[in-house]
């Protein structure tokens, strides 16, 4: 009894262990604790100290690590007030250099505040920590985040380049999970037009999107689950896509973006655009419109289809045609031309507005670019290009202008080695020889004199390769092509395409000579046909059968009477005759197999000596085949191309 009370005894002392264990191990602050041999971090020692100020907390390299893994010390801390004020201080306030020295000449303090600390701070607003989120969307915060763009100064360098991206990052993060608080503010006390002043900086455009209700591509839902998608990045995208099924959520953001129509958002990008010469203005303005466009059908999508829009638009990038204006305006162009052709709205009247201006741009595929006569130039690049749009359309003013063939069939000879310049071009013309208009392919044959153009440029190709050095023009692949389509066009000399082409004088020589020999050139393999991957013999005739039958290969069963109990080693007998040509996968092992044969044999008794010479002798034959089918296929390729 009393051996059963002291086992009672021992094992409520187990239990209170057990108890004080449960009770030890809620007092961890991260799962690192939990770790045997892990040291604790001294982050968690600093926070202890009430002198402990937020730089120091920033300056530590576990900081964020600790954030991921939920540390209520960590995230007590940079949730108080004080401390959520410096955070925005530092993503808001910029220092330029006129005001400071050097960063050679800077201290470690002042390059940790400049430097360091706002990258820190937009690092921790990622983590997306609900405590420290919800401090900053109060009202006084996110006002005061939101003066940065009023108070920054875009004539001056600033110290640390990177200080808008701190700040549009943490915007972008901040209004991924507290839309609604956010767009409320913006719309009751900030105008769109500070957004639309900063556009020239770096995802500027992005945040602007994201502002009027839009998702990013890589906030889309099915972006999301890529090969590098991990589970925490899984885990987000289902979670924004709940979001995305708020019936509240979705009519703020159909709020917002009448706002934005309210305040002329539009007419502000084209504002913007015209009165600076920074390039990064114009791609980002043109961008964020493009982005638009793929978002379908919205209001502010609807605004930037209208043909007042668009002529504006036109209007702008043909007066300042020498800008990076009309280079980004025509990438915007083209995506307008491109959802016409998808069928993604029913503006159809945009496509005969910028056809319209169709003279304008014919005009600018004459003008070199300044003090560079002998230059095509981004521009002339980017008209064709535009063409090539409006050519895919088959918009029938432009497909019938005889003069704009006849100008870009001159700047497709004239640059010899623009292949850019070269694919748009070509495929204007397979465009119009494809298609069912037979006066249209004849016209633009005969009346830009295509064949003769076509027979200049072999001519001239001809005399550079006689030259010393010299080479092919880099059109000159794409001349063949057109020489074959034509001749496909041509077959017929009783239909009008036919009979002009016999009347052009050289054309069927032409055709019959240099097309053909560069045709049959093209239809041969460099080095002789390839064979199968795992043949030992790369070449291969057309007078081969491709087949291995009981004509090429035969087993022989006649065996010795002591290797009849071998019955898986077969003698392999070729009889193959002289004009088949291959070595394929059966004459491979078959020399295996004859190898395997001869080692057989050779363990044997003295009396299959005449067998072992019988294998060696096929083994020599093979061989000497091989030698012999090389040569012959050398002899075929000297007699056809040397």
């Amino acid at each position: 009894m009393n051996d059963h009370l002291s086992n009672k005894y021992h094992h409520d002392d187990d239990d209170d262990d057990e108890e004080d264990g449960v009770q030890d191990t809620d007092a961890f602050t991260s799962i690192w604790d939990l770790v045997p041999g892990y040291q604790q971090s001294s982050l968690d020692a600093m926070l202890e100290k009430a002198d402990t100020t937020l730089e120091q907390v920033l300056d530590e390299d576990t900081l964020i690590q600790e954030l991921k893994n939920a540390n209520p010390k960590v995230i007590s801390f940079l949730a108080q007030d004080d401390n959520l004020d410096k955070m925005v201080e530092y993503l808001t306030l910029e220092h330029y250099q006129e005001d400071l020295p050097s960063v050679e000449n800077m201290t470690p303090e002042q390059v940790r505040t400049y430097f360091k600390c706002p990258f820190v701070v937009s690092e921790l607003i990622s983590c997306e920590v609900e405590d420290i989120s919800d401090g900053l969307i109060q009202h006084d915060r996110i006002l005061k985040l939101l003066q940065y763009l009023s108070t920054r100064n875009k004539d001056k360098a600033v110290v640390n380049s990177s200080q808008s991206q701190y700040f549009i990052r943490s915007l972008q993060h901040l209004l991924q999970k507290h839309y609604k608080t956010i767009s409320q503010i913006i719309m009751k006390d900030v105008a769109l037009e500070l957004f639309v002043q900063h556009i020239g900086q770096c995802d500027m455009d992005g945040l602007i999107l994201k502002l009027l209700g839009f998702e990013n591509d890589a906030d889309s839902f099915e972006e999301g689950f890529s090969a590098f998608a991990t589970q925490q990045r899984i885990r987000e995208i289902f979670l924004m896509k709940q979001r995305g099924n708020d019936q509240e959520l979705q009519d703020r953001k159909a709020e917002m973006r009448n706002w934005a129509i309210q305040q002329d958002f539009t007419n502000l990008l084209i504002k913007q655009c015209t009165s600076s010469d920074d390039q990064d203005v114009h791609r980002n303005v043109f961008c964020l419109l493009c982005d638009l466009i793929d978002k379908g059908n919205n209001v502010i999508t609807n605004q930037v289809l209208q043909d007042d829009f668009i002529s504006r638009v036109l209007d702008v990038m043909l007066s300042m045609s020498q800008s990076s204006i009309f280079v980004h305006a025509t990438t915007f162009l083209a995506k307008v031309l491109e959802a016409q052709d998808e069928d993604q709205h029913p503006y159809e009247s945009c496509r005969q507005v910028i056809a319209s201006r169709h003279a304008d741009f014919k005009h600018l595929l004459k003008q070199s670019p300044p003090n560079q006569p002998n230059v095509l130039g981004e521009i002339r690049l980017k008209t064709v290009e535009h063409y090539h749009s409006l050519y895919r359309l088959k918009v029938d003013q432009v497909m019938r202008d005889v003069e704009l063939m006849n100008d870009l069939l001159d700047l497709f000879f004239t640059f010899a080695f623009n292949n850019l310049l070269h694919c748009n071009v070509f495929g204007i013309l397979q465009i119009i020889l494809e298609s069912e208009h037979e006066d249209l392919k004849l016209s633009v044959i005969k009346d830009s004199n295509l064949l003769n153009r076509l027979l200049q440029a072999h001519e001239q190709n001809e005399a550079a390769l006689k030259e010393p050095k010299g080479f092919r023009k880099g059109y000159m692949g794409f001349v063949v092509e057109l020489s074959n389509m034509i001749r496909k066009l041509s077959i017929n000399e009783e239909q009008p395409i036919g009979a002009y082409a016999n009347s052009v004088a050289g054309w069927n020589e032409y055709l019959s000579g240099p097309v053909q020999e560069r045709n049959l050139m093209n239809e041969r393999q460099v080095g002789g046909p390839v064979g199968n991957s795992f043949s030992s013999s790369l070449y291969q005739f057309p007078d081969d059968d491709d087949e291995y039958d009981d004509e090429d290969y035969a087993y022989d069963d006649d065996d010795d009477d002591d290797d009849s109990d071998d019955d898986d080693d077969e003698e392999v007998v070729i009889r193959k005759s002289p004009h088949h040509h291959r070595t394929g996968v059966a004459s491979q092992q078959q020399q295996q197999q004859q190898q395997q044969q001869v080692d057989h044999d050779s363990s044997d008794d003295d009396d299959d000596d005449d067998d072992v010479d019988d294998d060696k002798r096929v083994v020599a034959s093979t061989n000497q085949s091989k030698e012999n089918e090389q040569e012959e296929w050398q002899a075929d390729f000297d007699e056809q191309f040397v």
